[in-house]
């Protein structure tokens, strides 16, 4: 896994199938968690050598989970990487244990299982197995061709795969879909490019050309998607948000926001966040749009 970890890293750089993360301010904290739980988990790895390592992880572990919940995914893969318990566990446990009390304790008040969008009775045996195909397909199923008859990789094939399925897992209570939202499978997208960066140096030793060839490959394909069919997805979205702003800023009298197609927050925190003395200005009057009489 080691040899693979600059291929893996690459891959992650270029894969599109977390885009909405990257690109969606709001699930900004998809990051936060990523950035704060994989600092945390190398500094957990290192916490023999030193105190500080030690302080440092439990320090990162925290901002994780004050990223977001989930972040308590990152106790069953720290020990997917390290099997063993340590001492050095026992306060991200502490950690993990406060957070699934604070989970417990607002679930009432959570939007999440408020709204009906999430509950511990949907059907994850289906979302979670239809969710880790969209994630393993097309690259994922490639990778899996590769090491298909390579015996001596399999615990790291294996753990590529566990890694996958613990990252979708908390996400897989959905009531609404049965395929995990892009955005929320940055985290389980790491495994998808430990599986193909290890492919990459198994295959890069029989075949470099071959290799080369399916890194470009995959290159043009992620890049031209995301630059292509998403961007104009992106755009198309944001272009009722950027009328709005531009009515407000353009002018200094009350500008009718009932046809905005957006629910009303979603207006009002934008214009909020970048015209604040322009929130009082948005008339909402229903009754005066045509499209919702």
């Amino acid at each position: 896994m080691e040899g693979g970890s600059f291929a893996a890293a690459a891959f992650f750089a270029v894969y599109e199938g977390h885009q909405e993360t990257v690109m969606w301010f709001s699930a900004v904290n998809e990051l936060l968690l990523f950035s704060f739980g994989l600092a945390a988990t190398i500094c957990w790895l290192l916490a023999e050598r030193s105190r500080w390592w030690q302080l440092s992880g439990v320090t990162l572990f925290a901002l994780a989970i004050l990223s977001k919940e989930s972040a308590i995914v990152l106790l069953p893969l720290m020990l997917l990487i390290h099997p063993r318990v340590r001492l050095s566990l026992f306060p991200y446990l502490l950690l993990g244990c406060i957070a699934m009390a604070s989970i417990a304790q607002s679930r009432a008040n959570s939007f999440r299982f408020s709204d009906g969008s999430s509950s511990v009775q949907a059907p994850f045996w289906l979302t979670l197995p239809h969710s880790l195909w969209r994630l393993l397909f097309p690259w994922g199923l490639v990778a899996v061709l590769i090491l298909w008859r390579r015996k001596p990789e399999w615990r790291s094939y294996i753990q590529s795969l566990i890694w996958m399925v613990l990252a979708l897992l908390f996400y897989s209570f959905l009531t609404y879909s049965t395929a995990i939202p892009s955005r929320q499978t940055y985290l389980a997208s790491a495994g998808l490019a430990m599986l193909v960066g290890l492919a990459f140096v198994l295959l890069r030793k029989r075949n470099p050309r071959l290799t080369t060839a399916l890194a470009v490959l995959a290159i043009v394909v992620n890049m031209s998607y995301v630059w292509t069919k998403k961007r104009g997805q992106f755009l198309a979205r944001a272009a009722p948000t950027e009328s709005l702003i531009y009515s407000l800023a353009s002018t200094d009298k009350p500008v009718n926001a009932a046809c905005f197609p957006l629910i009303r927050i979603v207006a009002e925190d934008t214009v909020r966040f970048t015209l604040p003395d322009a929130v009082d200005r948005l008339v909402w009057k229903p009754e005066d749009c045509p499209a919702k009489r």
